[in-house]
């Protein structure tokens, strides 16, 4: 129960939502932020 509201606190479930609303699904490496990982 504590990973899904890691995932919501830190934005990553809203992304995942989007990706799904315009099913890309993907990442383009160089849209990869480095430095925030």
């Amino acid at each position: 129960m504590d990973e899904p509201l890691y995932l919501e606190d830190t934005g990553t479930l809203a992304e995942v939502e989007a990706r799904r609303a315009d099913d890309s699904g993907t990442t383009d490496i160089d849209d990869i932020d480095w430095d925030l990982l």
